[in-house]
């Protein structure tokens, strides 16, 4: 195993020795990651819903219908437990049939990761508005998350839109008890009608205020990206692609060293061939793992941060170099000139890298496209570090992609050591 360290170390001491080989695992990925970031800033990238669990500890018409309002604000944002009837299509609460919500299975949920955030309507909310008196709705998310911060602006959306409504509906009620139109007992039913005649008229916002407690989840549940700036697309995207790029270069080299007769000579050596191949395979695979190291960095000081997921970040990284590298050997027995590998590896990966949703996020394209994309081992590097940074997925919820990627890269890698040449 020392001598294929040493034969891999020393490639890549002489890969490094030109300075170009820095600029392009350097300062062209980082460009490419700006530019894409900036370019994506705010678009797509998220989870597909954002389930939060409302609960209702008033049980007033009022309450009732802010979480009405709330179930048709924003179909992303899925409210339970009254998605059931309220968003027949949304995805399940996974509440057991019969159970009730409370407030320390509100806590529970959220710190496992269930829903993305709580909404507490407190007791005494309908009474409060009646009266003009302010009232605090209590919202609690963890602060890392991006999904919750979506949820809070539909929120606070509903309760400017119902401003108008409140207020129109208590000054009406209190005018026609003045004015002895109305007695104490139909007041409220005069107020609920006011109100229901008044919802649709914009006003001044009601005196209704969100505060935010936050709330951590388990450390797997963290997605871990603060908001989506684009960054988190092009940082992964990115370290995919120009990984690729120069992990499938070493096709290229291998047969340079091949007709230059280098590695003819390396066989006449104490060095066994397997060592030989295994040497320069670890030589592109640490390339791969540096190129990674490299542009995840940026990306973390720009901003995404992959929260305490980083064990299944290391396990996506490994299996997809693990896959290029392979990719690499297959090509290098298959190509005939360091030209023709050259050329094919930059196809392959101008091809796999968009197709993959390297470039932009998968979920832009039509569907048929995001099968298609499924074809380059990149889409699925990406599946993997989507479900990490936005679902708050661990290795468990990563190793489907990674055994896909292994799989493939398995494929290749037989393929490759089979056919390849030292002659």
């Amino acid at each position: 195993m020392r001598k294929v360290f040493i034969i891999a170390l020393n490639d890549l001491h002489l890969y490094f020795q030109d300075r170009s080989n820095w600029f392009f695992v350097t300062v062209m990925p980082i460009i490419f990651v700006l530019i894409i970031g900036v370019v994506f800033r705010g678009s797509g990238g998220g989870p597909a819903v954002i389930p939060i669990d409302v609960l209702d500890q008033d049980g007033s018409p009022a309450s009732a219908a802010l979480v009405e309002a709330l179930l048709t604000a924003n179909p992303t944002v899925i409210v339970c437990p009254y998605a059931a009837t309220g968003q027949p299509d949304a995805p399940d609460c996974e509440l057991a049939e019969g159970q009730t919500l409370t407030e320390a299975l509100a806590a529970e949920r959220l710190t496992a990761g269930t829903v993305y955030a709580t909404l507490t309507i407190p007791a005494g909310y309908s009474t409060a508005l009646e009266a003009g008196e302010p009232v605090e709705l209590v919202f609690r998310a963890d602060p890392a998350l991006s999904a919750p911060g979506i949820a809070r602006q539909t929120i606070a959306a509903v309760v400017t839109r119902l401003g108008g409504a409140t207020v129109a509906a208590r000054l009406s009620a209190q005018a026609a008890a003045d004015l002895n139109i109305i007695d104490e007992d139909n007041r409220g039913a005069f107020y609920a009608a006011r109100y229901a005649e008044a919802e649709a008229a914009w006003g001044p916002p009601a005196p209704i205020t969100v505060t935010v407690e936050t709330a951590q989840a388990e450390p797997q549940d963290q997605t871990g990206a603060a908001s989506f700036s684009g960054f988190a697309q092009s940082s992964a995207g990115m370290a995919a692609m120009y990984a690729m790029i120069n992990v499938l270069g070493l096709a290229a080299v291998l047969i340079q060293e091949r007709q230059d007769g280098t590695l003819p000579r390396l066989m006449v050596t104490p060095i066994s061939r397997s060592q030989i191949l295994g040497g320069k395979i670890l030589r592109g695979y640490l390339l791969g793992l540096l190129q990674f190291a490299i542009l995840l960095a940026v990306g973390a000081l720009l901003g995404v941060n992959f929260g305490r997921n980083i064990p299944a970040v290391i396990v996506v990284v490994l299996a997809y170099v693990f896959t290029i590298s392979a990719m690499a050997i297959a090509l290098a027995a298959l190509a005939r000139t360091p030209e023709q590998a050259s050329g094919l590896g930059m196809l392959a990966t101008m091809t796999l890298a968009p197709l993959g949703g390297a470039w932009w996020p998968l979920e832009i394209v039509p569907q048929f496209m995001q099968v298609l994309g499924h074809l380059s081992p990149i889409a699925w590097c990406m599946d993997a570090f989507n479900t990490i940074l936005y679902d708050g997925g661990g290795i468990p919820e990563v190793i489907g992609p990674v055994l896909v990627l292994l799989a493939v890269g398995a494929a290749f890698f037989a393929l490759g050591v089979r056919r390849f040449r030292y002659e």
